[in-house]
């Protein structure tokens, strides 16, 4: 299945959702989302959504660190599986995100 991604923004804050799989092939389009989110001023809030995400690979691992590096606020994770809070888990992605 190809990855879909789609961003919104609401005053401050912004929202990504990807479906699909997340892997190196989707961080063209998730990159261009983050990027037209953080163009315009005053975005604190980040939530990407990863409840439609089947797979992710270490280069979404590696996107999702960058962009909360650059947003400089806060990056909440949502909708994942099991499967993907594991690998969150061994990456040690809660010390880093919220994860809901």
């Amino acid at each position: 299945m190809n990855a879909q991604v789609h961003h919104s923004r609401n005053g401050d804050n912004g929202r990504i959702a990807v479906s699909g799989r997340f892997t190196v092939e989707t961080l063209r389009p998730f990159r261009a989302a983050a990027k037209e989110l953080l163009a315009t001023p005053g975005l604190r809030n980040l939530e990407i959504d990863l409840s439609s995400v089947s797979y992710l690979d270490s280069s979404a691992l590696g996107s999702m660190l960058l962009l909360r590096d650059q947003l400089g606020g806060t990056v909440t994770l949502v909708g994942a599986s099991p499967t993907i809070r594991q690998i969150f888990e061994v990456a040690n992605f809660q010390k880093l995100f919220q994860i809901r």
